[in-house]
């Protein structure tokens, strides 16, 4: 009987000593696999950095801008995935938010039905986001201006045509 409960101690040690040893390895392998998505992530955005900067420098700033906006909407389309919007993590809105923001302003020069697909996902907000940067608070502000100065323009034309 002792060497039946010796024996059993024994391969519960060796099992949980095997079992630890499991999850050790598999949390390294894990560790790796995340760190190559982290590099890959890594080179990406430097080489991106590197063709914007590039394309400013060499004097294509609607070439940097496009191509900054071309990313913009892959990660608007790729953040809105179609969840439901209560479920994205409060980051993840605040972030869509600024980017609906940004597309309000400055809309896409080319319509695409996945990108507007992703933007109705978004609740539309009339006040700006209270975490908009400075230059995105200028943005917002020239664009109303530039809104105001056209709907008041458009109502002059209209009483000139209808004066006699």
């Amino acid at each position: 009987m002792k060497k039946r409960i010796m024996l059993s101690i024994v391969t519960l040690v060796v099992l949980a000593i095997v079992f630890l040893a499991g999850i050790a390895v598999g949390n390294r392998r894990t560790f790796d696999f995340m760190m190559e998505f982290q590099r890959a992530e890594v080179n990406a955005n430097l080489n991106f950095t590197v063709e914007t900067l590039a394309l400013i420098r060499t004097g294509d700033q609607s070439g940097a801008i496009e191509l900054m906006e071309n990313r913009l909407d892959i990660g608007l389309v790729t953040l809105a995935q179609k969840q439901p919007w209560e479920d994205l993590p409060e980051s993840t809105r605040k972030t869509l938010i600024l980017l609906k923001t940004y597309r309000k302003i400055y809309p896409p020069k080319q319509q695409s039905a996945v990108l507007q697909e992703a933007l109705n996902l978004i609740p539309s907000s009339h006040e700006p986001p209270e975490y908009c940067s400075p230059p995105l608070q200028k943005a917002l502000e020239v664009s109303e201006g530039n809104h105001e100065a056209s709907n008041s323009e458009k109502s002059v034309e209209a009483e000139e045509t209808t004066q006699p």
